[in-house]
């Protein structure tokens, strides 16, 4: 066999291998989503809800993907399995706090080299100042929207905070939108991630 012939045979089974890839990660969120939309549908959630829930997991699933293929996201694998929380400083101050207050109480509970706060600012001083104020508990580090974006909410297109689980092979998995007038569920969300870091271990 050629070398010619060697590369045009390389090549499909190359690309081949990276669809089958890409494909299993998304039939992994397929199957997190079907067990969502159950859950959904148990609180009277409509399909129209659920498909935009289902494309702002995949953006973020896509959005994830691109960013760790850098260099600078290298650091945040090393430390799998992990929860991360994104938001922008655009989103209001009033929620963020509640969520980082609930945020403290599970690292306590499962230790900070668990959790990573992924914010979403500005690099400028007063920013850099407002954060580390913010966040000194935590492990943290700015990663600007254009690195990794955030989606928007279907209504008022708004950027949605969000969690996530980073699994040990690099993964995201375990989407949640939190909302501010929804705490109870943010808590429940916790506990989950509890159990999945003890399976991970």
């Amino acid at each position: 066999m050629n070398t010619k012939t060697k590369i045009a045979v390389a090549i499909p089974a190359f690309l081949c291998c990276c669809l089958l890839y890409y494909c299993l990660i998304l039939n992994n969120q397929l199957t997190e989503a079907k067990h969502i939309q159950s859950e959904m549908k148990k609180n009277a959630i409509s399909d129209t809800d659920f498909l935009c829930y289902s494309n702002r997991i995949a953006e973020i699933v896509q959005q994830f993907q691109k960013f760790i293929t850098r260099k600078e996201s290298d650091s945040l694998l090393v430390q799998a399995p992990v929860l991360i929380y994104r938001y922008s400083q655009f989103i209001c101050d009033d929620c963020i706090q509640a969520e980082l207050e609930e945020l403290r109480n599970l690292q306590n509970e499962i230790g900070k080299e668990y959790i990573w706060i992924l914010p979403a600012y500005d690099d400028t001083r007063n920013n850099r100042i407002k954060l580390l104020n913010m966040l000194h508990y935590f492990n943290y580090r700015i990663i600007p929207l254009e690195e990794f974006s955030m989606p928007a909410d279907c209504d008022d297109k708004e950027l949605r905070r969000f969690f996530a689980f980073i699994n040990k092979e690099g993964n995201l998995s375990m989407v949640f939108f939190p909302e501010a007038s929804k705490l109870h569920l943010t808590q429940n969300y916790f506990s989950e991630i509890k159990k999945k870091l003890e399976n991970e271990q």
